[in-house]
């Protein structure tokens, strides 16, 4: 499943990041698919509970872990929406980060596909 973005520094310089595709996986990655989707879940309670919450700190640094465990795991879909999360902690896009933090269900869901 392709997945696109476009930041708002690309759609300023008239640039589209790169898709990213599931068949840009190694096979010892599509291995550990199903762990991923298993710590995503767990932090899917976090997810949850910042949506009622908004503690910024605690956003900001749970963009952070899931970036870092989409890197670990090379699901570049995590890094770019812990990326964006964290963006808008950063700048306190209040509007936009209770429909980011949903998306988190989304995500586990596109990995178990997989």
């Amino acid at each position: 499943m392709p997945y696109r973005r476009e930041s708002a520094d690309a759609k300023e310089k008239g640039e589209v990041e790169q898709a990213w595709s599931a068949d840009t996986l190694d096979e010892a990655a599509c291995r550990r698919l199903p762990e991923l989707a298993s710590l995503l879940h767990k932090e899917r309670e976090t997810c949850a509970h910042l949506v009622d919450t908004f503690e910024i700190n605690l956003i900001e640094e749970t963009a952070d872990t899931l970036g870092e465990i989409g890197s670990s795991y090379g699901y570049i879909p995590l890094v770019r929406w812990a990326e964006r999360l964290k963006s808008q902690a950063h700048i306190f896009e209040i509007d936009a980060l209770p429909r980011t933090l949903g998306e988190s269900p989304r995500l586990i869901a596109d990995i178990e596909a997989l």
